[in-house]
């Protein structure tokens, strides 16, 4: 997950967040309702964005444990109204649509704004050596950028 704060005429600071990093955290906080310094760290950091990337392998029809305790440890609110760009790795194309619903399902759920564009990898486009396969994703991350650019744009006015 990436969290950046948008700067007028300067470059924006992007800060990565692994949370499979916060494995054990997340699942402290899920059990006993305590909250790490690392996650609560991570959480300001998630807090303070203008906006969001959010990338997550998807397994088995469904986004990682850590990404779903994530978004419970963020609480209610927290994400309302935040542009997000929701990236997705998968084992196959066949699947995009569904996946990508289910993740964006649960983002509205925390009243995050996702961007249209999901940008869907698989291991396809991980060994593609065509430059057609190449230029889909990449035209396909250009698109999901420049949505979330306008959405951060929008949400500042």
């Amino acid at each position: 997950m990436c969290a950046g704060r948008w700067r007028p005429a300067a470059r924006a600071e992007v800060e990565v967040l692994e949370l499979h990093r916060l494995t054990a955290d997340l699942a402290r906080h899920s059990a006993q309702g305590c909250a790490s310094l690392d996650l609560r760290e991570a959480i300001a950091a998630v807090v303070a964005a203008d906006g969001l990337v959010v990338a997550t392998p998807v397994l088995t029809a469904s986004p990682s444990e850590v990404f779903d305790l994530f978004l419970t440890a963020l609480g209610d609110g927290v994400l309302s109204g935040v542009p997000v760009l929701l990236a997705l790795d998968s084992g196959s194309r066949r699947q995009t649509l569904d996946l990508a619903q289910v993740v964006r399902g649960r983002l509205t759920d925390v009243h995050a704004d996702p961007v249209p564009t999901v940008v869907v990898a698989c291991p396809a486009d991980w060994r593609a050596t065509a430059h057609s396969d190449a230029a889909r994703l990449r035209s396909c991350i250009d698109q999901a950028a420049a949505e979330r650019a306008a959405a951060m744009r929008s949400h500042r006015q």
